[in-house]
């Protein structure tokens, strides 16, 4: 896990273009594509993607023929149907991130940790969640939910208290490895 995280460099991806009205349709084959080239233009060598919907299930496959390394993601962990197609994308994930904000009311960190389960024996590939970074320091059984740590730094870093939880973070991190 360690030498693909640090082989590459890694840009979030979601559909630029994404028509959030027009459901699953609301994505194009050549806006992906698009913006898949830019990000490789712009230096990125592998890609996390936000969920497995129908339409973005089609993400890895194009990253791939960009060469870009790719993580499925998989936004609700509760799915079925989306951690199904996560595990369908196999042959063109390096790794899997499934949920985002476990507190969320439509999953439960059990969710997390069976789609986590379902897909490492599924594609034998390494598996992790990510969650806000404050999350981890109040629920120790994030730090041990996948094979390594991936909180969601996307926080304003303005503030002392936020300052503090990357810190907090970045201690677990540290003891891990």
């Amino acid at each position: 896990v360690a030498s693909l995280l640090r082989k590459h460099v890694w840009v979030a991806y979601d559909p630029r273009d994404r028509d959030l009205s027009l459901g699953e349709a609301g994505i194009s084959v050549d806006g992906i594509r698009r913006d898949l080239r830019q990000i490789k233009a712009a230096g990125f060598t592998g890609i996390t993607t936000f969920g497995c919907d129908r339409s973005s299930a089609r993400i890895p496959g194009l990253a791939k023929e960009q060469g870009l390394a790719v993580i499925v993601g998989v936004f609700n962990a509760a799915d079925r149907s989306e951690v199904m197609r996560a595990g369908a994308c196999g042959r063109y994930a390096d790794a899997y991130c499934v949920g985002y904000n476990h507190q969320r009311t439509d999953y439960h960190i059990k969710d997390v940790r069976e789609a986590i389960r379902w897909l490492k024996r599924r594609t034998g590939l390494p598996a992790t969640s990510t969650q806000p970074v404050a999350h981890y320091k109040d629920d120790a059984q994030l730090s041990q939910l996948g094979d390594w740590l991936f909180p969601d730094a996307g926080i304003n870093w303005q503030t002392d208290r936020d300052r503090q939880d990357i810190e907090q973070i970045l201690r677990l991190f540290r003891q891990q490895t």
